[in-house]
């Protein structure tokens, strides 16, 4: 990839917090670059993007009294939530630095987000992935699709601290890959079923905004919409051979 692309991107990852503000919004500077990269933005645009976005960043270290120290394997799991978003340059992303350095991306994701030891009891690392409209989930994979390892780990840190969303709408991973036979179900055919489903109405529309947390909130006033909401999506399968057949056209 293109130095005027990977410069601004590992800066970032050195010199910017994954929240830019004390309401843990996220910092978009490298999904707004990558993107413009991949729809052939010209260079003084993806250096304007990169600049406006810079600006409006935190430092990494949000307290500059923090002594880092090398986090274990066994206690990583203590520096989940926001409330840790302090540890996330010195104890966390550098802990998962190291994993995906010694382990590559793929078995790193594997244990520490989609592994059933990863989401026993309050762990819930996928519902983090997932979490704050899935911004660790793109982190990684703007990660994944450029080919940027430093950008795995920053996702998967980035997952560690935050707030497990929607948990309670959420299956628990297995070790073992689901395989699912039966007729295909599309996506758009699954949103009907949101729309037609009893428990799932009515959804929070009114008031002022419409955002994750207030349906978070409207679903866990009723369990029967969790139940609604996981019987529906349960029947969407993907076909892994799909993949290959991509990557041959592409």
């Amino acid at each position: 990839m293109d130095f005027l692309v990977v410069q601004p991107l590992r800066r970032d990852a050195k010199e910017h917090h994954c929240f830019r503000n004390e309401q843990y919004f996220i910092n978009h500077l490298s999904h707004h670059v990558l993107s413009l990269h991949d729809f052939g933005g010209p260079e003084a645009v993806i250096r304007a993007m990169n600049d406006k976005e810079a600006s409006i960043q935190r430092p990494i270290h949000l307290n500059s009294m923090s002594s880092p120290k090398e986090i274990m394997e066994w206690d990583w799991k203590q520096s989940l939530g926001n409330n840790h978003a302090q540890r996330y340059p010195d104890y966390l992303l550098t802990f998962f630095s190291n994993q995906v350095a010694a382990h590559g991306a793929t078995a790193t994701l594997e244990h520490y987000i989609f592994s059933r030891e990863a989401n026993e009891g309050e762990t819930l690392t996928l519902a983090r992935f997932t979490s704050r409209l899935l911004h660790p989930l793109i982190q990684a994979g703007f990660g994944i699709e450029f080919g940027q390892d430093f950008m795995v780990a920053q996702g998967i840190a980035q997952a560690a601290v935050c707030f497990p969303d929607a948990s309670n709408m959420m299956d628990k991973p297995h070790n073992t890959p689901a395989i699912i036979s039966g007729p295909e179900c599309s996506l758009l055919s699954l949103l009907r079923d949101v729309y037609d489903s009893p428990s799932l109405v009515p959804l929070p529309y009114e008031g002022p905004s419409t955002d994750a947390d207030r349906f978070v909130e409207w679903m866990s006033m009723d369990p029967k919409r969790d139940a609604a909401l996981r019987s529906i999506y349960s029947q969407w399968s993907f076909d892994l051979t799909l993949i290959r057949r991509w990557d041959r056209v592409s």
